[in-house]
């Protein structure tokens, strides 16, 4: 996504000035302005300083010409002396004599041509410079006195003060700029630095909205880029949830409805029977006794579909008690065999037990584990036809206890391996070979995975089927 950097005046200034692009750009002007104007004080110390000294400096040059000026010139009269010194100077020259008494004093430096653009040092800041002169003679009442004597120099005309204002008013202009161009780039800035941030902000509205594909952009390596990505995958797992949970409804919806036909069946079988004897039926020995034998069927299979119902519903939501303990498989898996042989035998199956010599241990919950193999060794009795095999052994390799159920049944399509675990599937293939809920596999894979263990079933067309339980042996 392309990033626009255009600056505006926004529709709501006041609003806007609340965003975090004007904030940026009011504080990049503040910081400039604060900048300008503490360096523009250092910078008007420094300087002023500087004129001082160097006026101060310049101030004594001029007062040890101008003191041998007037020493020269005394013969020529004191006040034309001191008009000259003081246009030399370009400052005040006051004489006075060894007492102290003032003898004369001219200011007229001030008017002179060459300095009309000088000003008097700012509050009188150079002190005044005394400069000793020699005895000279001054006419007064026609007699010549010596006089020992001195000249001071102060308030001189200089450039200092301009010099202050010109910087002031450059420091000034300067602040002003940098303020401008301060605030030009942080609102440029801030318009890079909140774009992806809006986009963000609109992604997240969309997502909002309902619309799960909404992605924000995902630019750069800064942090911006790293809350973009963070944002598109936290989408991604929403809508991955949200497709399991369309997924889970669905799921659930079949399940009800697979669920209230299985209860179906046997509950109208038992109200056509009640009906049945209720009109007439009951006076026929015979058949009273065989409708009272299939309502018990009836009745033990809807036990069989609660209580499976019951145990994966536990399993679900991770109640199911398992009681794990150190068990010897071998004596658990023969009595599992034995109960099935029953069966087996009724049919006319075989079925075979095979273990290693050793002991197999493990830790488990020993009637749950009866429960899985009992539901996969009935299935194999189940769909292994009269004359056929069902072999079953135990083995232990690498701290894994492996159970192997192998029938020569029909065997499984390949289409339909994928949905051997999920609840009341009944393939087209077997539906019709024997009855069933398609609960039995399900309920293995729970208590399977209870006791950190898996269940596989592998099977080919006419080669039979191999179901196999592992789980960590000790």
């Amino acid at each position: 996504m392309t990033r626009h950097f255009w600056v505006g005046w926004p529709r709501r200034p006041l609003r806007a000035l609340r965003s975090l692009q004007w904030q940026l750009a009011l504080s990049y002007a503040a910081m400039a302005a604060v900048l300008c104007t503490s360096l523009g004080f250092v910078i008007m110390q420094v300087l002023g300083s500087v004129l001082l000294e160097q006026d101060t400096q310049d101030t004594k040059a001029r007062a040890a010409i101008v003191g041998d000026l007037v020493y020269q010139n005394l013969n020529h009269g004191l006040a034309g002396v001191l008009t000259e010194a003081s246009q030399y100077a370009r400052a005040r020259v006051c004489a006075f004599d060894s007492s102290g008494n003032q003898q004369g004093c001219d200011t007229t430096g001030e008017t002179a041509p060459d300095s009309r653009h000088l000003q008097p040092s700012i509050d009188s800041e150079v002190a005044p410079i005394q400069v000793p002169i020699a005895p000279y003679s001054a006419i007064a009442g026609g007699q010549q006195n010596s006089v020992f004597g001195y000249l001071t120099i102060d308030d001189p005309l200089t450039y200092r003060q301009a010099t202050q204002h010109n910087a002031q008013a450059a420091i000034f202009r300067l602040t002003l700029l940098a303020t401008a161009i301060s605030a030009g780039a942080g609102l440029v800035l801030g318009r890079g630095l909140t774009a992806p941030l809006r986009a963000l902000n609109d992604a997240a509205r969309r997502l909002g909205g309902g619309n799960l594909n909404a992605r924000a952009p995902e630019e750069g390596d800064d942090e911006i880029g790293e809350l973009g990505a963070g944002f598109n995958r936290m989408a991604s797992r929403m809508q991955e949830s949200f497709s399991t949970l369309e997924s889970e409804r669905d799921a659930l919806r079949t399940f009800i409805a697979d669920m209230s036909h299985e209860l179906r069946t046997p509950i109208t079988a038992l109200h056509t029977f009640v009906d049945l004897l209720a009109h007439g039926a009951a006076e026929d020995e015979a058949v009273r006794d065989e409708f009272l034998d299939e309502s018990a069927t009836q009745i033990n299979r809807l036990e069989w579909l609660v209580q499976n119902l019951l145990d994966l519903s536990k399993f679900d939501a991770g109640l199911a008690e398992v009681h794990v303990e150190k068990v010897d498989l071998s004596p658990l898996v023969k009595r599992s065999v034995d109960e099935a042989r029953l069966a087996a035998e009724r049919k006319g199956v075989a079925i075979q037990f095979s273990t290693a010599p050793a002991p197999i241990r493990a830790a488990a919950d020993a009637n749950r584990l009866r429960q899985a193999l009992s539901n996969v060794l009935l299935n194999a009795v189940k769909f292994t036809p009269a004359g056929g095999t069902v072999e079953v052994n135990l083995q232990s390799e690498r701290k894994v206890a492996t159970i192997v159920v192998r029938d020569t049944g029909p065997g499984i399509p390949a289409d339909e391996l994928p949905h051997v675990f999920e609840r009341f599937y009944r393939g087209p293939s077997t539906a019709n070979l024997a009855g069933g809920s398609g609960l039995g596999l399900p309920i293995v894979q729970s208590i399977m995975q209870a006791h950190a263990g898996d269940v596989e079933v592998h099977s080919e067309v006419g080669q039979g089927t191999e179901v196999v339980l592992t789980l960590p042996a000790l």
